[in-house]
């Protein structure tokens, strides 16, 4: 073959070799009746069966390839992974895979090497032996002490950061291992903690309670997705379509996380709400909280179902430490007060005028916060004036509520709208207020004034008289609730009633 002939096919194999290749959209992925699917990670199989649920709902077989490692999923076309450059990865290039199933944290250098389709968020925590629970309670207690993580992940990068920044001057030693191995290692005392998601971190602490424990959260909340071919948009809005589709009690992923983590992809999406930073993420549980219906039975099920598999766990490992007992409680409650924000939720969609709305608040706060009185009263879109729509008096008829101590909580209502400020008043005098009802007559333990925003703005004013005292889990819950119940005012009737 003469010289420049030789040099020229040199020169375009070259080119080929460099230039970014074509996505596989949908219709070729269909033409050729195929799906090619590439694994990373100890999890593998269980990334595996939500990838071929994928390909059953695009009507083609899985074409299944395993990875060598994790951090290929990430090479350019040199095999390395270059984490400040931009490029196409390599194997989402060249066609060799449609799709990386592998729950990718979605970081900033990933999105700059693929498409990456969210479905579900989580955070970072930290797994450690149960003997250190005394002594780790944030990132600063880490430094000096043995890690074992994942080579390439997520959990590795926070914890070099980590340790260039607030322990510079005492870094944590890492050692990486596959995650399943760093558990072994945490278990066995041979490192001191692991960092892992919240999701995984479900599994591998109710699979060891003896010795494994979820510590505390750490770093920002991040979506966890699939990665794609930028180019492939197609595919895109089909995978988008799949997780929609299995966002419901009973689909094969919700199944597939139940085999996985021990907790559903429904139940986890319950506790993941949490996790926004604006708090509880009301469109979030709309969206899945309407197809299992208004009594919200389905959720109710899997609750108690994750109730009952915890609780024969524990009697299983024969927990009897007092710390394992107050986990426990504390588990029962917050899994309470989700089912219960869930009920209310679900009971708001369906009243008919603003009267109904405070009614049906009313009569679920009572429940929760052992109330002995309270009001509702809702702003007036047009005058801006607090108006009271409902008044709750224990078992008793009609109440004139906190009117008869208006010379001792006016000044207290006024500086609660005026300042948007929460208003707790704990044990008050006999002489200042008295709650008289069908409960009888007695001082109540808390009077709670809390104001409700909804996009920053006043909406409404909750007027809470208590039996017992309001806690900060009942805090806790009320916050929770805000949201929920700023959102429902604004979409309701109102209808004009005496000034509050």
């Amino acid at each position: 073959m003469p010289q420049p002939f030789r040099l020229t096919l040199l020169t375009i194999a070259a080119l080929v070799l460099a230039w970014p290749g074509e996505s596989r959209e949908l219709s070729v992925i269909r033409q050729s009746g195929e799906l090619r699917i590439c694994l990373a990670g100890t999890s593998a199989g269980f990334y595996q069966a939500n990838a071929e649920s994928f390909a059953r709902f695009l009507g083609v077989r899985p074409a299944v390839t395993t990875l060598a490692d994790w951090d290929q999923q990430f090479h350019d076309h040199e095999g390395r992974t270059v984490a400040e450059a931009t490029y196409v990865t390599k194997l989402l290039a060249d066609g060799s895979c449609d799709v990386f199933p592998n729950d990718l944290h979605m970081v900033a250098w990933r999105r700059s090497k693929m498409e990456l389709v969210p479905y579900y968020l989580t955070r970072k925590m930290v797994v450690a032996h149960r003997d250190l629970r005394g002594v780790l309670h944030q990132p600063g207690d880490l430094g000096g002490r043995i890690a074992a993580v994942q080579k390439g992940t997520s959990y590795e990068s926070w914890l070099r950061k980590l340790n260039e920044t607030i322990l510079a001057a005492n870094p944590v030693r890492i050692e990486t291992y596959p995650t399943a191995e760093s558990m072994k290692r945490v278990a066995g005392r041979h490192a001191e903690f692991t960092v892992i998601g919240a999701e995984a971190g479900f599994k591998w602490v109710r699979g060891d309670l003896d010795n494994l424990d979820l510590l505390f959260p750490v770093d920002d909340v991040v979506e966890v997705g699939w990665g794609i071919h930028p180019a492939a948009t197609e595919l895109r809005d089909s995978l988008r379509g799949f997780f929609a589709e299995n966002k419901r009690v009973g689909s094969e992923m919700d199944r597939a996380w139940q085999k996985q983590y021990g907790i559903s992809l429904m139940e986890y999406q319950l506790f993941s709400a949490s996790l926004a930073e604006d708090g509880l993420d009301i469109q979030a549980i709309l969206t899945w909280a309407a197809p299992i219906g208004a009594g919200a039975a389905g959720l109710l099920i899997a609750m108690a179902i994750w109730t009952r598999r915890l609780n024969r766990e524990i009697a299983h490992h024969k927990r009897t430490a007092a710390a394992l007992q107050e986990a426990q409680a504390v588990l029962a409650r917050e899994s309470a007060q989700r089912l219960s924000i869930s009920h209310l939720t679900v009971n708001l969609q369906q009243v008919r005028n603003i009267h109904e709305f405070g009614s049906v608040l009313l009569s679920h706060l009572a429940r929760e916060l052992s109330l002995g009185m309270g009001v509702v009263c809702v702003k007036n879109p047009t005058s801006d004036q607090l108006i009271p729509v409902a008044q709750y008096a224990g078992t008793g008829g009609a109440t004139t509520a906190f009117g008869e101590a208006e010379a001792h909580l006016g000044s207290l209502v006024e500086r609660c709208t005026a300042t948007g400020e929460i208003i707790v008043v704990d044990a008050p005098e006999r002489r200042q207020f008295r709650i008289r009802s069908g409960l009888g007559n007695c001082s109540p333990a808390s009077i709670v004034l809390y104001p409700v925003k909804h996009k920053g703005q006043l909406v409404a004013l909750l007027e809470l008289a208590a039996l017992k005292t309001i806690d900060d889990a009942g805090m806790t819950f009320l916050r929770e609730l805000e949201p929920i119940i700023g959102f429902a005012v604004r979409g309701v009737h109102f209808a004009e009633d005496s000034s509050c």
